[in-house]
Protein backbone atom coordinates (compact mmCIF):
# COMPACT_ATOMS: atom_id res chain seq x y z
CA UNK A 1 0.00 0.00 0.00
CA UNK A 2 2.86 2.32 0.66
CA UNK A 3 3.88 1.85 -2.47
CA UNK A 4 0.92 3.15 -4.17
CA UNK A 5 0.73 6.14 -1.82
CA UNK A 6 3.97 7.19 -3.09
CA UNK A 7 3.34 6.33 -6.27
CA UNK A 8 -0.09 8.06 -6.71
CA UNK A 9 1.88 11.44 -4.75
CA UNK A 10 4.56 11.52 -7.39
CA UNK A 11 2.21 11.08 -10.57
CA UNK A 12 -0.22 13.74 -9.04
CA UNK A 13 1.58 16.10 -6.89
CA UNK A 14 4.71 18.21 -6.81
CA UNK A 15 6.96 17.70 -4.12
CA UNK A 16 7.91 21.25 -3.62
CA UNK A 17 4.09 21.61 -2.77
CA UNK A 18 4.48 19.39 0.10
CA UNK A 19 3.77 19.76 3.46
CA UNK A 20 7.40 19.69 5.73
CA UNK A 21 5.99 16.93 7.65
CA UNK A 22 4.99 15.29 4.25
CA UNK A 23 8.52 15.64 2.85
CA UNK A 24 10.02 13.93 6.21
CA UNK A 25 7.39 11.34 5.26
CA UNK A 26 8.08 10.97 1.60
CA UNK A 27 11.29 10.81 2.64
CA UNK A 28 11.17 7.94 4.87
CA UNK A 29 9.89 5.74 2.25
CA UNK A 30 9.74 1.99 2.93
CA UNK A 31 12.83 2.61 6.05
CA UNK A 32 11.53 2.13 9.44
CA UNK A 33 11.53 5.45 11.24
CA UNK A 34 10.91 5.81 14.99
CA UNK A 35 8.93 8.92 14.82
CA UNK A 36 9.72 9.86 18.59
CA UNK A 37 13.15 10.10 18.33
CA UNK A 38 13.91 13.59 18.45
CA UNK A 39 16.32 13.05 15.56
CA UNK A 40 14.49 12.38 12.66
CA UNK A 41 11.95 15.52 14.03
CA UNK A 42 14.86 17.62 13.87
CA UNK A 43 14.34 18.60 9.80
CA UNK A 44 11.01 19.21 10.64
CA UNK A 45 11.93 21.81 13.35
CA UNK A 46 14.23 23.78 11.38
CA UNK A 47 11.80 24.03 9.09
CA UNK A 48 8.80 25.58 11.62
CA UNK A 49 11.14 27.83 12.85
CA UNK A 50 12.27 29.62 9.05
Amino acid sequence: MKKHIRQFFREYNNPKDYEVWEQAMMAAGDDKYDWTDHNYLEPIRAALKE
